[in-house]
């Protein structure tokens, strides 16, 4: 005797909609697309973890884990350019589905899937290839981006430019592709106002470049900056600059001599503070982390900073402690 199937679409509609509400997320992304009718029983409101991704097209991939999104365009995922493919992450069990959208453009899956968990925003947007047609950019619902990256492969810089300028919005941005040919577009990014900013070691900045960043949480690798440059921005943070600076980590040069860190703290009247004092800051993702002993100067209005040397000095902390 034939297996006989489930009525799910027999059944009343809200019955209906509680099954489907019942499915893992995997099987509910599938049901959405089936018709207009469905999807308005898949949306799964509220924030709780996933662990799931949705393919669309050859060069999309939606990541839900935890409780954000993280949207990656890459070169190429071989999926085929009229697909969607969802499946579990590599440590999670099942085989990916995939089937066929026809007639569907990567914009209407994409915001389709977003539509499917309406309380969840996108962490983080990624692209590793610029073969997005960026004229396409206000087709899709990036509204809710907290954070742009541009990774290493990003070679196309007015490419890179004209997305740090869609995305003005975003209050997190990662730069590891190379510098920019145009010294007025890298300014206009350090003098935004972000909550964090990490600038890797292919994107090089000066010394003067450097003084041009307003944004909260810095994370820079430069092998161009010296211990009188860490010197000299510590002193100017000291006489009052760079008010909303709370966290700023620098990954030095492995080869600086030694020499050049003995002048970072000159001039600074720093105190050595033992292990057994303990201080508070909030990092960036808005965690509470303690912090053992450490080298405290202070600014001209009062406010501490502890300076911390790590991993054989060669990556050096500034964290402003809020008393």
């Amino acid at each position: 005797m034939a297996e006989e199937s489930f009525p799910l679409l027999k059944l009343p509609v809200d019955v209906t909609k509680h099954v489907v509400q019942c499915m893992p997320d995997i099987e509910r992304v599938i049901f959405s697309f089936c018709s207009k009718r469905m999807k308005p029983m898949a949306v799964s409101p509220g924030v709780r973890p996933r662990s799931f991704f949705v393919t669309i097209g050859e060069n999309c991939e939606v990541l839900h884990e935890e409780t954000y999104r993280d949207v990656n365009w890459d070169l190429d995922y071989y999926t085929g350019e009229e697909k969607v493919r969802v499946g579990p992450f590599m440590n999670g069990r099942g085989t990916p589905i995939i089937w066929d959208q026809p007639g569907w453009s990567m914009a209407e899956r994409f915001n389709h899937v977003c539509d499917l968990f309406p309380n969840i925003e996108t962490d983080k947007l990624s692209f590793y290839s610029d073969t997005f047609d960026l004229n396409l950019l206000p087709l899709f619902r990036f509204s809710d981006v907290s954070e742009l990256s541009l990774p290493e492969t990003m070679e196309n810089s007015s490419f890179n430019v004209e997305l740090l300028n869609y995305f003005k919005k975003v209050d997190r941005i990662e730069i590891c592709c190379i510098r920019f040919g145009s010294d007025t577009e890298i300014d206009s990014i350090l003098t935004r106002n972000l909550h964090m900013l990490s600038i890797q070691r292919y994107f090089e900045i000066n010394f003067e470049e450097l003084l041009l960043i307003n944004s909260r949480y810095v994370y820079l690798s430069n092998p161009d900056l010296t211990g009188k440059h860490i010197n000299m921005f510590l002193k100017m943070w000291m006489s009052g600059s760079n008010p909303q600076l709370r966290y700023f980590r620098f990954f030095l040069d492995d080869l600086m001599e030694l020499e050049d860190f003995d002048c970072i703290l000159t001039g600074t009247n720093f105190q050595t503070l033992p292990d057994t004092e303990e201080s508070q800051y909030v990092d960036s993702d808005g965690d509470i982390v303690t912090i053992h002993g450490g080298i405290r100067i202070r600014n001209k209005d009062g406010i501490k900073g502890i300076v911390e040397f790590k991993e054989n000095y060669y990556k050096i902390e500034f964290i402003v402690i809020d008393d």
